[in-house]
């Protein structure tokens, strides 16, 4: 019943599949890279309980999920001619043209976007309604 192949295990792995559907649904899409690396595991941790996680293990997934405290500084002064200046890309290429490439001192952090925790919800509303 709790352990692979019972109806608990299985309802945590039915649960993990629409966690991952709808935390792909929420997360922030610029390249899609933070979209493709969730994933999903269920756990037995005793004869009675599994646990179920949902995870994003991009290497930039806690800064946006989390945010980001501000100003962030280049950290050394660079030899490649920035002077020590942090080089931001702003987008790719919309419309046929080429945004610049921006040199500042510091950028300010951001806000996170917390799509985990609102899958969490979403997940508990719809098995609790």
């Amino acid at each position: 019943m709790f352990g692979p192949g019972g109806d608990v295990y299985a309802e945590g792995v039915r649960a993990a599949r629409r966690g991952k559907a709808i935390a792909r649904r929420l997360v922030p899409k610029r390249t899609n890279k933070l979209r493709d690396s969730h994933g999903t595991e269920v756990f037995q941790t005793n004869r009675y309980k599994s646990r179920v996680e949902i995870y994003a293990d991009a290497p930039h997934a806690r800064w946006v999920h989390d945010g980001t405290t501000g100003p962030i500084h280049a950290r050394h002064l660079a030899e490649d001619g920035t002077d020590g200046r942090l080089r931001l890309r702003r987008g790719g290429k919309r419309g046929g043209r080429k945004y610049p490439v921006l040199f500042r001192y510091s950028v300010q952090g951001q806000d996170g976007q917390p799509w985990l925790e609102q899958t969490a919800i979403a997940l508990t509303s719809e098995r609790y309604r």
